[in-house]
Order: structure tokens, then sequence, then C-alpha cells
């Protein structure tokens, strides 16, 4: 059986677009000893958070970006009705 502590998920590796390395490890499911895939989907839970933060935090410190700018600058997604301000709170 496999152990507890060897990765188990996919890698994927690109350059400029290109597709560089691409394999599935492990088990999605090590109850049921089912394989990971190139096509498993993953429940992202919290960790998504940091890397997105860590990655905000640094196109801010390239000048691509500011704190205060809207998600829907980016993306096409529905305005809200109501403009709300970035609620900012120091420490």
């Amino acid at each position: 059986m496999e152990a507890q502590s060897q990765f188990s998920g996919v890698l994927l590796i690109t350059k400029d677009g290109s597709r560089l390395y691409s394999e599935a490890y492990g088990h999605a499911s090590r109850a049921w000893l089912v394989k990971n895939t190139r096509a498993t989907r993953f429940d992202t839970a919290s960790i998504t958070k940091l890397f997105t933060a860590a990655a905000t935090l640094q196109l801010i410190d390239q000048g691509l970006l500011e704190f205060e700018t809207g998600v829907t600058e980016f993306l096409e997604l529905p305005t809200p009705p109501f403009r709300p301000k970035p609620t900012r709170t120091t420490c």
C-alpha cells in the first residue's frame, strides 16, 4: 500500500504556454485505491488562498496591480448593483 507521506497529485510544468511535463502520481482516494489521472479534479480547499494572496502581492509590488483593483476589471463577471469599497484593516 502507498505510504501516506508520498506525494499524490498531478504535476504540470509549462513555459510560454507550452506543456513541458505532465504526470499524475498516487491515489485520488487511498481508501478506494482510485489512482490519480491527468484529468483528476481536486478539492482545493483553503490552501489556494495562500497562493492567491502571494501572487496578488507580487503583482502589487511589481506595479502591475493596485490593492483596490476589483476582480471584475479582469474577469467577465456580472457587475453587482452596488460598488462595494474594499475594507482595509491594519494591526
